[in-house]
């Protein structure tokens, strides 16, 4: 770690999200948005030496929570009863983790992040589109995306109808967070 380097804790805030978006196909073609309401992580960061910073997130699937606008509490409870039995698998698998192994400079602005996420006893490398706002008043904001499959971790994507409504195997994981200097705002 460089000495300019920071040490930032990540946590749920009123104003942070950790979000998954799905889509169905076939018969009806729906958006459905999830969000987790735990999970925790480090970031260590040198606003000078972003490519040698390091990201760690735990996340607890049981927190999932689905946040589908627009329609009615029976589908949500439906939807969120499925996600966390048939997709996350939320009673045997009590943790979700994504470790960074490097940043690459995307070309324009941002960070390409390459790492590793442990999600139902599997691993895979995973790339999500990364960048960091300014910090303010000890608090730095951390936007990430990433499009995951969830084949790649031995999920079967729930359907219904007969599979004539199908969940799509790619999900999309939306994060934006706020990493809070530790020490009560020293340097780490």
């Amino acid at each position: 770690m460089c000495a300019r380097s920071t040490v930032y804790t990540i946590s749920p805030s009123p104003d942070s999200t950790l979000a998954i978006e799905t889509r169905t196909a076939g018969l009806v073609k729906q958006k459905h948005l999830f969000v987790f309401e735990r999970f925790r992580g480090t970031l260590i960061y040198d606003p000078d030496q972003p490519l040698d910073s390091a990201l760690h997130l735990t996340i607890e699937p049981a927190s999932l929570a689905c946040r589908d606008n627009g329609r009615n509490s029976n589908k949500r409870t439906r939807h969120l009863e499925t996600a966390l039995r048939e997709a996350l698998g939320s009673d045997t698998h009590p943790e979700l983790q994504l470790e960074s192994t490097r940043l690459v400079p995307k070309a324009l602005r941002g960070f390409i992040l390459e790492g590793t996420l442990r999600f139902r006893g599997l691993e895979h490398a995973v790339k999500a589109n990364l960048g960091f706002g300014t910090e303010k008043k000890y608090r730095l904001q951390i936007d990430a995306d990433a499009a995951v499959r969830l084949s790649d971790f031995g999920v079967r994507c729930p359907s219904s109808l007969f599979g004539l409504i199908r969940t799509e195997d790619e999900v999309v994981l939306h994060a934006y967070l706020w990493g809070v200097k530790a020490n009560g705002g020293a340097g780490g």
